[in-house]
């Protein structure tokens, strides 16, 4: 299993204002396309490709938000933000 640093995670299903259009829930990929990118997806035949792109138009869209939360929730730069949990 690939192991990444969880300061480099950008998880849809963790970013709060994401959080908040599921009511504080875990949102779907499919509702966060349709009501953030006016697209529908998951129609038919599952595609990981169409997710995986969905994905990065959810995260360039919000991208600069995206950061600001993740460096101060990380504090970037700090040595305590590249330890690993154990």
């Amino acid at each position: 299993m690939l192991d990444h640093p969880r300061k480099m995670i950008r998880d849809t299903s963790m970013y709060a204002p994401f959080r908040q259009i599921a009511r504080g829930k875990t949102p779907s990929l499919k509702r966060l396309a349709q009501e953030e990118l006016g697209r529908t997806i998951q129609v038919g035949k599952h595609s990981s490709v169409e997710d995986a792109r969905v994905c990065m138009l959810l995260y360039r869209k919000h991208k600069v938000s995206w950061e600001q939360m993740m460096r101060t929730k990380f504090k970037f730069g700090s040595k305590k933000s590249g330890q690993k949990r154990k």
